[in-house]
């Protein structure tokens, strides 16, 4: 080409840009063409004619709300709402924009912020305003306001009368009402009127199906409104939950496959999929479903319940609990919700938990059904509750008379009620009636503990001919061969349990228990490691192997590693998040474990554990402000927690602010009159506040209450103990130990009574009958361990510390202690041993350090303890001991002028450090 020709092409190809003139349609061309597509149903086609306009003019007000509004036509109300908002912004005609955008908001799920922004808006155009109205009504009928609601009708229909989406809106409210004649009365002038309107063909079908119980009208309906508005994506929403709901399934999925190809992946159909994955059984194909389902719809309670059975069904728990918690704090009904999340919470083990979710349907007629009794029949039984169980079971019995788990735990009832015949006969009869496994699983159970093994392995064949291939089955005959003391036998059927079910983790805990108790804990990190494998996506065999890694003294590093591997997999569960702070608690490292508090909180701000971690965690810190924050958010989440009450409490009286927290703990006391740790603080202190009648007079409240009358023993042996009456004291505690009063620590408190009345040998003769009795009881033997470290008693410190350690190998507290006791003896080689040991487990922790440290000095391996000690005064800076200990090393290395500076800075704490006579005696020394 030359240059003159060059220069022409250049310019035709600007000319082509310019002007639009290379084929390429301009903004008022493709606007067009977005109308024609529109008025043809083509709603993709006319997206994409807009979405091209808008790469030439962004700022078209137009282009934005007629592409919001095919948006929103096609299911997608979050993209409306963007493109509405930019709508806004090039100051497009409000009558337009304000009626979608409010339809918008409520599409997803928003009826209040609905009202907040258009409840006093006011459009121009009559007709607009209408329409405004209609979506208002729709809001204040969402958030119970019928008195509202029936005012923006009334100004709807006073504006455009006879408006069909006002009439229809009054149809709805007759139908609320059960004016179902009225309500249909209503939709068929709509009907004749707009004859292809989706929305009346879709309202006439729930109003003939749940008012009229005509399921096969009802259908027909639906079918009408997807035959007339066959590009109405809410039709054939209606038509596909009609037939999920009466469980035609095969035509349910074929009507989601068309719409599919018909509206793309919209949520509603997305969500029947998934309904329906989980009902065939399919969980991967249904959990990967709502798994893109919630990263578009956090917050809709649907979606959230949907998600949480799902997770219920794979046995994820703590995946179930997080998104059924999640629902509570949003505004709709809970009833189901609350059912499921109380069953989640028995099956993880926290029966409290469970009661306190079940708490408001136990009174709400509209929830008087056999399985909310049924469910709080359980968490009693875990407690311990009997009665109160058997309770709720006869309740249930009695709401469902099919209901074979009631009925079974009735006869249960009976069996530990004294007519054990009774109830056995009649355990037999209901695993004859019913297909369910239940009774023949409680049958097996009631013959086990009766001693009766042969029965107990006869009726298992029976439940294995039931449900064959169950590892359930095997896990219960490993239970009779363990009871028989064939403990080879029971360890082959949980081995055998395994190969039939990888996941289960009931035998993977069987098994790795008796691991642990033969010196194996190799086994035992390798079975939880082979169950997690089995199921990566469950977190609870990942704790388990985290835990099992812990006890067999894995590495810290190597455990927080795993542990911030967990939080990354599982950003949203939050014993996840905890199980990652008590690791770096475990590692002494604390403020690595409250930083990871923090973030905990930072990603579940409603979740009362990660809250209640956090504030003990600022607890222990002395940061007592922000623990009591952190503990007052505990008490407003959980508001009828007496748990979080005591929390709140605790944090006042570190704050020694007695009062409020007498005040705390005494609401809790309201909440739950036998609540342990809320007796105790009130106990207590009205002790510190000077009122001993008050605490006596607790405490025989306390001996009227059966729940608590054992309980009252205990605490009138603290109340003597504080006032001095060691005698009195001893006397009570015993008295609770003779009732079997299950109080922590009571056996240390009776023997330190009775050495504080004078009575060492009578307090000699009850620890060695206790220990004898008890010799499980580690946590008194530790007591006796520890009182001998203080009185300097070095041998009998030792011989109780490796008695421990037997048990409990990875204590790192007793070999700390141990250590110590060595130290004193000039067992040096043994003491440096064990206190590198539990250096090499707790790396970050001070104390530790401290211990190594003076050991190595009295070794002569200076440097050393010296960089040891350093490390310690480091991790503990607020503690000035520790820098004593430093210039202690420093003296002994000769090194005068070093420890001289540590001294000094000592001493300018004044009393702040109370044995400064000490530091003033080494500075004579230098």
């Amino acid at each position: 080409m030359t240059n003159r020709g060059w220069t022409q092409g250049l310019l035709a190809v600007a000319l082509c840009v310019g002007l639009a003139a290379c084929g390429q349609k301009s903004p008022e061309e493709l606007l067009a063409a977005a109308k024609q597509a529109v008025a043809k149903d083509d709603l993709k086609a006319a997206q994409i004619h807009l979405k091209n306009a808008l790469t030439q003019e962004p700022g078209n007000g137009e282009i934005r709300f007629m592409l919001g509004e095919t948006l929103l036509n096609s299911g997608d109300p979050v993209g409306a709402l963007l493109e509405f908002a930019k709508a806004n912004e090039a100051q497009f005609d409000p009558n337009r924009v304000a009626p979608a955008e409010a339809r918008a908001m409520l599409q997803t799920r928003k009826p209040r912020e609905v009202l907040q922004q258009f409840a006093t808006r006011q459009l121009s155009d009559p007709k607009a305003q209408a329409e405004l109205q209609v979506v208002m009504a729709q809001a204040y009928n969402a958030t119970n306001k019928p008195v509202e609601a029936r005012a923006a009708v009334d100004e709807a229909l006073r504006l455009v009368p006879k408006h069909p989406g006002a009439t229809l809106v009054l149809a709805r409210m007759a139908g609320a009402e059960r004016r179902v004649d009225d309500a249909l009365a209503l939709v068929e002038s709509v009907i004749q009127s707009a004859p292809t309107s989706g929305e009346a063909w879709r309202l006439k079908g729930d109003l003939l199906t749940l008012g009229k119980g005509d399921g096969k009208a009802g259908r027909a309906a639906f079918e009408k409104a997807v035959e007339v508005a066959p590009r109405d994506l809410a039709a054939t929403q209606a038509l596909i939950g009609h037939l999920v709901a009466v469980k035609d399934n095969d035509e349910a999925k074929k009507r989601i496959e068309a719409a599919r190809k018909q509206f793309g992946d919209n949520t509603t159909v997305r969500y029947y999929a998934a309904y329906l994955a989980m009902g065939d059984g399919k969980l991967d194909e249904a959990k990967s479903h709502v798994e893109q389902l919630l990263k578009v719809t956090r917050d809709d309670p649907r979606v959230l319940f949907l998600a949480g059975q799902i997770a219920f069904q794979r046995g994820e728990d703590l995946v179930a609990e997080s998104h059924l918690s999640k629902i509570l704090n949003l505004p709709g009904d809970t009833g189901r919700v609350r059912l499921l999340l109380a069953a989640t919470q028995l099956r993880m083990a926290d029966p409290t938990k469970a009661l306190r979710t079940l708490e408001p349907l136990l009174d709400d007629p509209g929830m008087r059904v056999s399985q909310v009794f049924a469910v709080a029949g359980d968490a009693h039984s875990q407690l311990g509750q009997t009665d109160k169980a058997q309770a709720m079971y006869a309740r249930a019995a009695e709401l469902d008379p099919n209901d074979a788990r009631s009925r079974t735990m009735v006869a249960l009832g009976r069996v530990a009620g004294g007519n054990e015949a009774q109830g056995l006969d009649q355990l037999r009869d209901l695993a004859t009636q019913f297909e369910s496994p239940v009774a023949d699983v409680a049958l097996i159970g009631s013959l086990i503990r009766k001693g009766d093994h042969a029965g107990a392995l006869t009726a298992l064949d029976a439940l294995e001919k039931k449900t064959p291939g169950k590892a359930d089955t095997t896990n219960m005959r490993a239970q009779v061969f363990l009871a028989q003391g064939a403990t080879d036998k029971a360890l082959a059927q949980w081995q055998e349990s395994l190969k039939r079910d990888p996941k289960n983790m009931a035998a993977a805990v069987a098994l790795a228990r008796q691991d642990f108790a033969t010196n194996r804990a190799a086994d035992a990190v390798a079975r939880f490691a082979a169950v997690a494998k089995a199921d990566a996506s469950d977190p609870v065999p990942q704790l388990a192997w985290l835990q099992a890694r812990q006890l067999a003294g894995d590495k810290p590093e190597d455990l927080v590693k795993s542990a911030q591997q967990l939080v990354q997999q599982f950003p949203k569960v939050a014993r996840v998040r905890t199980a990652l702070v008590r690791v770096l608690q475990a590692s002494g490292d604390t403020d690595r474990a409250l930083s990871a508090a923090q973030e905990a909180v930072a990603a579940l701000p409603n979740d009362g554990e990660v809250l209640e971690l956090l504030g003990a965690l600022q607890l222990a810190r002395g940061d007592h402000g922000q623990a009591h924050k952190s503990m007052s958010d505990l008490v407003a989440l959980r508001p009828r927690s007496p748990e979080a009450l005591v929390r709140l409490a605790e944090v006042d009286i570190a704050r020694k602010n007695y009062r409020q927290a007498l005040g705390n703990a005494r609401k809790a006391l309201a909440l739950k009159p036998d609540f342990l740790p809320a007796l105790r603080h009130v106990m207590a202190l009205e002790l510190e506040l000077g009122n001993p009648a008050a605490a006596r007079k607790l405490v025989k409240e306390m001996q009227q209450e059966k729940s608590t009358q054992g309980l009252a023993t205990v605490f009138e042996g603290d109340l003597e103990a504080k006032q001095g009456n060691w005698a009195a004291a001893a006397a009570a505690y015993q008295q609770g130990l003779a009732q079997k009063v299950q109080v922590p620590g009571l056996p240390s408190k009776a023997h330190r009574a009775l050495l504080s009345a004078g009575k060492a040998a009578e307090a000699q003769a009850f620890a060695q009958k206790w220990i004898k009795d008890n010799p499980g009881d580690l946590l008194f033997v530790a007591y006796l361990a520890d009182s001998a470290l203080a009185r300097s008693d070095w041998a009998e410190a030792r011989s109780r510390y490796e008695f421990i350690l037997k048990s409990s190998p990875n204590d790192v507290v007793v070999m700390n202690n141990l250590a110590w006791a060595l130290l004193r003896t000039n067992q040096l080689k043994d003491a440096e041993a064990l206190a590198r040991k539990a250096v090499g487990l707790r790396p970050q922790a001070g104390a530790f350090l401290d211990t190594l440290s003076e050991i190595l000095s009295a070794e002569g391996k200076h440097d050393e303890a010296i960089e040891k000690q350093r490390r310690a005064v480091e991790l503990d800076g607020n503690n000035p001991a520790r820098r004593v200990a430093l210039a202690k090393r420093y003296i002994a290395a000769n090194q005068k002028e070093k420890a001289k500076i540590e001294l000094e800075a000592v001493a300018q704490l004044g009393p702040r450090y109370p044995d400064q006579t000490e530091v003033q005696a080494l500075l004579k020394q230098l």
